[in-house]
């Protein structure tokens, strides 16, 4: 006789291919945005792009700890991912990260005007000869 293997359920999570939980993102929203219709497609394309973000941003702060030889993530890592990576800075503007310091600005950019080179004394004339008169 034929038996039937019972089926595995699958997580609305896992059915979209996320990490994030997609419940939650819409327990989330309901409770922000005080609405009563909310589209499932929404909850799942916010869920997948607060997981993109977050993705991105660990993966630069990881590369940033690995330049340093450092195994563990700090907020001056955090800070330095998202200036280095411009969809992050786009994203981030200009925030702040507690206890990641003041980031380093290349001189080039700093500096709006040229350097200030000395200027050249310039000739004094000659002083011109009287002429006398006849």
């Amino acid at each position: 006789m034929d038996e039937k293997q019972p089926s595995k359920s699958t997580s609305t999570s896992q059915a979209a291919g996320l990490i994030l939980s997609r419940p939650r993102g819409e327990k989330i929203m309901r409770r922000g945005m005080k609405c009563n219709r909310l589209s499932q497609n929404s909850v799942t394309a916010l869920v997948a792009t607060l997981e993109t973000v977050a993705s991105r941003l660990i993966r630069g702060a990881h590369q940033c700890a690995l330049g340093e030889n450092r195994k563990k993530i700090v907020p001056r890592y955090l800070m330095k991912a998202i200036e280095t990576d411009p969809d992050l800075r786009v994203l981030f503007g200009n925030i702040r990260v507690a206890g990641a310091g003041v980031m380093p600005t290349p001189r080039s950019v700093k500096r709006k005007n040229p350097p200030v080179t000395k200027k050249k004394a310039k000739k004094k004339a000659a002083p011109k000869k009287k002429q006398k008169m006849k």
